[in-house]
């Protein structure tokens, strides 16, 4: 009786979907559970944090190198279109990388401190490197999307985390330095984009009654200007509102605070990452189609985040309760206070995880408006937080539990509002 019930929902293509890029994602992140230990016991929180402050300043900054074109490439009806999308978005990227270089060579050894990150002065010219490299493999995976390539994506995200990981854990029996992490991490992301673009140009096929009059990029620029307008403004803001933490406990507490918080957030990433990347890669090509048949978006968005709630809650809700013995036990004992870190970030994370189809609604609903006024909101908040566990109470463990609760109610918030907008599409639909 189970079975004939469970028996449509497994032969549903959005699950099978789902199921394919999760696979993909499961293997990745079992392989990065596998090294980190061994990384962990190799390298301390000190030279970890400093990873960590690279990878959140470049995470921000690579938000802006593609302008949020390549979210768009999924939207036209047409491959024509599509394509110069990705030609727009390659070019855009291109362009930003080399102003990044030229603005760091220029200024990079005052900038940096600047930026509440000293400790990577050293290695401040692989920042355009990981923009450019990291944008070229968003372009490539929002292409894949489009094309339902979901294997692609699962393939290269076990490529990925194999050559990262397991380099880091190798290295660093020979070299535990923190200039040893940031290459690796950048020389695995330039791999990564090199096998989705390779993949992507497998599934990229001509048909014969295709139209291929060729798209102006000023044209397709303009229809989808929207998305440098309202949504990169958000996409930057969110990359920061996620990389703040980490640059300020570094400027405050120093780069061992930071370790713990990347490690944390790099654990608690897992079943996020799994689930909320693969819901949302699959979600929002399946949520626009929905719109484009014109079917009722309000069941399908409750349904998603209801089905992630159930998931998810249950490993968060572990970390909750024995959070300090796990990384004890797991990392070492000097990681011990990474797992009271990641007590307070599991309620941010969870609600941050089922927000994951609200997302992903955003643009086929034209939010982008909304959303970036969110964000800004956002930011301003979680930076508060920051400052009152630093100035009021002198505690790194404080600023990050304020900076979770407020991330909780903030995603909350984005949730219901997003369930609004589903009901006054589906009313509009209705009345039309």
């Amino acid at each position: 009786m189970i079975k004939s019930k469970l028996q449509p929902i497994w032969k549903n293509r959005l699950v099978k979907n789902v199921l394919v890029v999760a696979s993909g994602t499961v293997g990745a992140q079992a392989i990065g559970m596998a090294f980190i230990p061994f990384i962990t016991r190799t390298y301390g929180p000190e030279v970890y944090g400093t990873l960590g402050a690279f990878i959140a300043l470049t995470a921000v900054l690579t938000t802006l190198a593609t302008l949020a074109y390549p979210i768009a490439i999924v939207l036209p009806e047409n491959d024509n279109k599509a394509k110069a999308l990705v030609k727009l978005s390659l070019l855009i990227t291109v362009i930003m990388s080399l102003f990044v270089l030229v603005v760091l060579l220029l200024a990079g050894d005052w900038i940096i401190p600047k930026l509440g990150a000293a400790s990577l002065i050293s290695f401040m010219f692989f920042i355009p490197l990981v923009m450019f490299f990291s944008s070229c493999q968003d372009i490539a995976q929002q292409w894949l999307i489009r094309k339902k390539a979901f294997k692609g994506i699962a393939k290269v995200s076990i490529a990925h985390s194999f050559i990262n990981y397991g380099s880091q854990a190798l290295a660093g029996l020979y070299a535990p330095l923190a200039g040893v992490l940031i290459g690796i991490h950048t020389l695995a992301i330039a791999v990564r984009s090199v096998l989705t673009g390779y993949i992507g140009s497998k599934v990229t096929t001509t048909s014969v009654t295709e139209n291929q009059e060729s798209v102006s990029l000023k044209n397709v620029a303009y229809e989808y200007r929207d998305f440098p307008l309202y949504r990169m403004p958000q996409v930057v803001l969110n990359a920061a509102s996620q990389s703040l933490p980490i640059l300020m406990l570094t400027a405050f507490f120093g780069p061992a605070s930071a370790g713990f918080y990347t490690l944390t957030r790099t654990v608690l990433s897992l079943p996020s990452t799994l689930l909320a990347s693969s819901v949302q890669s699959v979600f929002y090509p399946h949520f626009n189609e929905a719109v484009l048949a014109k079917d009722k978006t309000l069941p399908l968005l409750v349904k998603a985040t209801a089905a992630l709630t159930i998931i998810g809650i249950w490993p968060f809700l572990i970390v909750i309760v024995f959070g300090p013995l796990l990384f004890d036990f797991v990392f070492g004992q000097e990681w011990q206070t990474a797992g009271q870190y990641a007590q307070w970030l599991s309620v941010w994370l969870f609600f941050a995880l089922i927000n994951r189809p609200s997302v992903s609604s955003i643009p086929v609903f034209r939010m982008q408006r909304w959303f970036l006024v969110y964000e800004v909101v956002s930011v301003c908040l979680r930076i508060v937080a920051i400052y009152i566990g630093f100035f009021y109470f002198a505690s790194a463990l404080t600023a990050v539990a304020v900076f979770s609760i407020v991330g909780a109610v903030l995603n909350i918030y984005l949730i219901v509002s997003t369930f609004f907008a589903a009901k006054r599409f589906d009313q509009e639909q209705i009345a039309i």
